[in-house]
């Protein structure tokens, strides 16, 4: 029989991760330091070097999976047309972005609450569409 440490008993450390203790320190340390994660991740996504590997990464996955690409496309056709119809009709200045409904935040994302209807769209910020594709209870009273 192993040692008692603190996690629990024996030298396996796996063993520490099946025991509450653990997972409710673990917990209490990922809420603690969830603000300062998504800071340095947002620091590093916004570097130059990080954007271009991330678009040559993108570019050659894109080459090597095209026929994924495509399948994916005659599976979803009318969402896929929808979104790209609205991208187009924003570039053109045919729709203008509006700001986000419930918050007022300018920098919005336009959410389709129905594909076939490409142009009629709800004005979300990052939050709240988020949230929108999560549950669509903060949708109903539009």
């Amino acid at each position: 029989m192993g040692r008692k440490g603190k996690w629990g008993e024996g030298n396996n450390l796996n063993m520490r991760y099946k025991t509450e203790e653990y997972n409710k320190w673990y917990r209490e340390y990922r809420k603690k330091n969830a603000a300062h994660k998504r800071a340095i991740v947002r620091k590093s996504s916004a570097r130059p070097e990080y954007v271009e590997s991330r678009k040559r990464y993108m570019e050659v996955w894109l080459k090597n999976n095209h026929d994924k690409v495509l399948a994916n496309r005659r599976k979803h056709r009318i969402k896929w047309r929808a979104r790209w119809m609205f991208k187009y009709y924003v570039k053109t200045g045919k729709i203008k972005r509006m700001p986000c409904e419930f918050c007022g935040n300018p920098k919005s994302q336009g959410h389709h609450t129905d594909y076939s209807k490409p142009t009629q769209v709800i004005w979300l910020c990052r939050k709240h569409h988020s949230a929108a594709h999560r549950k669509e209870s903060i949708l109903a009273n539009h």
